[in-house]
């Protein structure tokens, strides 16, 4: 077999590109089909470099292979805000939907989920994925378009199941306390790497954290304790954190996968979506795909040994963030921070909500946590209370300055928080712009 023979497919380096190459790897896996996954900013180079004929490009712009489509026996280009309409471009339109902002996973699982209607244990598997990316791309949040159609499916094949919890990372991996000891999404103030102050905490709420089998994990957890211990974060927080934009309730959705063990990262959309992002953070993008296409074992054992690494570490950066706060410039309508590579660029936006939530920064304006990396690049982090009017919100105004600076860079957030990487000789002229940009909207 040469190259010729095989299926490569190549992804733009993103999360949810990952997921959606991985949906594609298990779908040809499973029908035999030879194939090979490669993450690329430029597949012009990957297709001079490599001998193949068959490829399928995600989140590519079909600008970038033109001239080189037509020597190839096979192209698709899978890529939701592609504008074009040829054979090769797979877009919403050619399923008969104008989502604007529909995934690649989903677009992946549309085009895949055919293939294999025949082989049940594929078929149940992928179908979750665009759930977990969903997650990777916004943390904690409800499905929605073409998502929520594939989440409806999911439950009514009960393949995944709701439950209402805490909404912590790492329920199934860390004990009670442990769980908000390390909890820095959301941060809670005081709680947060203080593990007297935890435990004041818990035995106020009248929760059990160990019984004669050992430490009790915090989703074992039931109903009641769940709500005893939600009032009482409310209570203390309402004391202790300067932002109070979830503090009515810390009660969430979660999205249990029902084919996953109990137990694991894996078992709920969270968790496994955030350890995703871990080991794309941490240059370990292989364990990540590996994982997506379905290994488990000492793979599985190495991607929680990082998820749990990264939830210790973020919990330490805020005795940092405080010995730094004097450095903390204030423009006319925002407040930032330039941060050294002691804190790791793919946590700016959870920076930036540490900061806020501890009262190092005024919350009637947005912060900004300007941390270097990855590479020759910086990645800003903003955060904003949602009790701040801010028009069309922060990534519309973000974004709004990538299109006129000619930006291709990655970004991503909502309306009151946002994560972007700009050239780091730019970040100063890009503050003020958006600095500019919250004042007309204010004004």
């Amino acid at each position: 077999m040469t190259w010729e023979d095989v299926i490569q497919i190549a992804y733009f380096p993103t999360p949810d590109a990952m997921i959606a190459a991985a949906i594609f790897g298990k779908v040809f896996h499973a029908r035999g089909t030879p194939f090979a996954i490669f993450e690329t900013q430029d597949p012009r180079q990957e297709i001079l470099d490599r001998n193949g004929q068959n490829y399928i490009f995600i989140g590519h712009q079909s600008s970038a292979l033109s001239d080189l489509a037509p020597t190839l026996e096979f192209i698709g280009i899978i890529n939701p805000e592609e504008a074009e309409t040829g054979d090769q471009v797979i877009n919403p339109q050619k399923f008969g939907y104008d989502i604007p902002d529909i995934t690649l996973s989903t677009l992946a699982y549309l085009m895949c989920e055919p293939l294999v209607s025949h082989l049940p244990v594929a078929a149940d598997y992928i179908i979750v994925l665009p759930l977990v990316a969903q997650q990777a791309i916004t943390m904690k949040s409800k499905p929605s378009g073409l998502q929520e159609q594939i989440h409806l499916k999911a439950l009514e094949e009960q393949l995944i199941q709701e439950s209402s919890t805490i909404g912590i990372l790492g329920s199934e991996v860390f004990s009670i306390n442990e769980a908000l000891v390390y909890s820095q999404d959301p941060f809670l103030p005081n709680l947060t790497d203080n593990e007297n102050r935890v435990i004041q905490l818990l035995n106020k709420a009248d929760i059990v954290v160990e019984t004669n089998e050992g430490d009790r994990k915090f989703s074992d957890l039931d109903p009641e304790e769940l709500k005893n211990l939600n009032i009482a974060l409310v209570e203390y927080l309402a004391n202790n954190s300067v932002l109070r934009d979830n503090n009515l309730n810390y009660i969430r959705k979660k999205y249990i996968i029902t084919q996953e063990k109990e137990g694991t990262i894996l078992y709920n959309t969270w968790d496994f979506a955030r350890a995703v992002l871990d080991a794309m953070n941490r240059d370990q993008t292989p364990l990540a795909l590996t994982i997506l296409l379905g290994n488990r074992g000492n793979k599985l054992r190495d991607l929680t040994r990082i998820f749990k690494e990264e939830r210790k570490s973020l919990a330490t950066s805020f005795d940092f963030l405080l010995n730094k706060s004097e450095e903390i410039v204030s423009l006319s309508h925002l407040n930032y921070l330039r941060t050294d590579r002691k804190i790791s660029w793919y946590n700016a936006s959870i920076i930036a909500s540490m900061v806020l939530a501890g009262g190092l920064a005024a919350v009637d304006q947005p912060f900004v946590a300007v941390i270097p990396g990855p590479h020759e690049f910086m990645t800003l982090g903003i955060r904003a209370s949602n009790q701040l009017n801010l028009g069309d919100g922060i990534l519309a105004m973000l974004t709004t300055i990538y299109k006129e600076r000619d930006l291709e860079l990655a970004i991503q957030g909502n309306n009151y928080a946002a994560q972007a990487q700009i050239p780091a000789d730019e970040w100063e002229e890009i503050l003020i712009e958006f600095n500019s940009k919250v004042k007309e909207v204010e004004a």
